[in-house]
């Protein structure tokens, strides 16, 4: 990114969660804090490389999600498998298994960036900030499938479906209608993987996205390091 001239102004904001009264000041983290600046920021971003966007992408992620290093690591590597267009992802759900194609498009990481989703597009898309529980990333393929997915190790995982509701709901309605939505659990090992799955599968046995279009989610596991 290119330099830039330092700024005079001191943007304070209460942490999301937070009930203070005052900003902590002894918790630090960086925000983009309007539209415009957003905007700004994302009109540079988008002349990165795949590489160099995925590296400033999880550097921004890094300082607002509180996680360990080595789930900061595995996060990383799943995003740089994914938003790059490399080797296809392997998923599994019981004895049924199928592959995810990475992709090379990375949308914006706002939640507004989720309306440049179309049907059928191919896209990758990581948000900046920790607000959606359970959502590290979605992929999106051209054959209309949509993968919701969370990165996560031995004992740092979130139940997802606040987080996959509110992502869903941000998608313009003909995507939200016509892709076959999937939530996927990466993990590092095929037993943590099924693990995961045995965990959340109850759960995702009564989820419906839409009531109305019965609109279900699948839920798939993951091990990024078998490949």
């Amino acid at each position: 990114m290119p330099t830039s001239v330092g700024s005079r102004l001191l943007f304070l904001r209460r942490a999301p969660g937070s009930f203070s009264a005052g900003p902590n000041l002894d918790t630090k983290t960086v925000i983009i804090p309007t539209p415009h600046l957003i905007n700004i920021f994302e009109e540079r971003r988008c002349k990165l490389t795949n590489e160099q966007s995925l590296k400033l992408i999880c550097a921004l992620r890094s300082r607002t999600i509180k996680k360990t290093p080595a789930s900061w690591s595995h996060e990383e590597s799943m995003h740089r498998h994914l938003g790059m267009g490399e080797v296809a992802l392997r998923i599994f759900r019981g004895a049924v298994e199928k592959t995810i194609q990475p992709s090379t498009h990375i949308l914006p990481s706002t939640l507004a960036g989720l309306k440049k989703a179309d049907v059928s597009n191919s896209f990758y898309w990581i948000p900046y900030v920790a607000n959606l529980p359970g959502v590290d990333s979605v992929l999106g393929d051209t054959d209309g499938q949509a993968y919701i997915i969370q990165a996560t190790i031995a004992y740092d995982h979130k139940i997802p479906i606040v987080g996959i509701k509110k992502v869903w709901q941000q998608f313009r309605e003909e995507v939200r209608t016509q892709r076959t939505w999937h939530y996927v659990v990466v993990t590092e090992t095929q037993q943590a993987a099924r693990s995961y799955a045995e965990e959340f599968s109850d759960v995702f046995l009564s989820l419906e996205l839409d009531r109305a279009l019965r609109t279900p989610v699948r839920l798939w596991g993951c091990a990024l390091y078998s490949h």
